[in-house]
């Protein structure tokens, strides 16, 4: 006898349930409270993602913004890595050739690139243009009047000088010096600078005397001139042995003698000469 086949419905398994993960919903309630969720209305990111994302790019735009903007010209002073520059004005007829120059967009770039060279120890910044410098120029007293380009060193304020002393410009480190055009002997001559609070001009190393010998010459100034130097020996007590004229010491006298673009002479101290007193 032949069976049919049961029709009828099996009774279904009941539905598989759908396990809510704890770890997933606190994943989902992060993203929420971080302000990366979408609203649930819309879809849309949230007030809080958009203002996120706005502070994300404003940021780095305000960065660049203060990295740029340059040191202001009325400025006496700047510091760059360090180095405090202070204001020179700096005449245009004491002005030699820059030893480099550049189109440079900011006053600040300009004093970067002055601090990375160390050579530099004075830079002017003028129309965009960058022009460094291997001099030595004193800054300005805040009461001096600005006359030149306003420029930037990294040299003291250049000292105060009494009458009839005075400073040479980018020979601060010599002191205060004077030229005394009166013909005198050595002895005259330096009793004359101890008057004056001084004394005959004593370089504290050969460099020192080049440089200022140069100056004179270079000035005009070509007149032969009593130095502290007696028995070759400078009157501080030490020897020269440097900047001697290529025929000196020949022994004519024991008192030392400038004679611009020629170095040292030594002559006798009886004959009369300039000087060059220093305080």
């Amino acid at each position: 006898m032949c069976h049919r086949p049961d029709l009828s419905l099996k009774a279904s398994r009941p539905a598989r349930q759908l396990r809510h993960s704890p770890s997933s919903g606190r994943r989902r309630r992060s993203r929420e409270l971080l302000g990366f969720g979408q609203s649930q209305t819309t879809g849309e990111p949230s007030m809080k993602s958009r203002f996120l994302l706005a502070l994300m790019l404003a940021l780095p735009l305000a960065l660049m913004l203060a990295l740029l903007l340059p040191v202001p010209a009325s400025s006496t002073e700047a510091t760059t890595a360090g180095s405090m520059w202070r204001s020179a004005f700096f005449r245009a007829s004491l002005r030699e050739e820059a030893v480099e120059e550049f189109r440079s967009g900011t006053e600040l770039h300009c004093a970067h690139a002055a601090q990375r060279r160390d050579w530099c120890s004075l830079y002017c910044f003028e129309d965009t243009m960058c022009q460094l410098y291997n001099v030595t120029h004193p800054a300005s007293r805040p009461n001096d009047a600005a006359s030149g380009v306003a420029c930037k060193t990294t040299a003291a304020v250049r000292p105060l000088c009494p009458d009839p002393f005075d400073s040479v410009p980018f020979l601060t480190d010599l002191g205060c010096l004077y030229r005394d055009d009166e013909r005198r002997s050595w002895d005259a001559a330096r009793n004359n600078c101890i008057a004056l609070g001084g004394d005959l001009f004593v370089p504290a190393h050969s460099e020192q005397f080049i440089a200022l010998n140069s100056y004179l010459f270079s000035k005009g100034y070509t007149a032969h001139r009593w130095v502290g130097l007696f028995s070759s020996t400078w009157i501080d007590g030490r020897p020269e042995n440097d900047v001697w004229n290529s025929t000196e010491p020949n022994h004519n006298g024991d008192c030392g003698l400038m004679d611009p673009g020629h170095l040292l002479f030594d002559r006798a101290c009886d004959k009369t000469y300039s000087a060059i007193c220093q305080k």
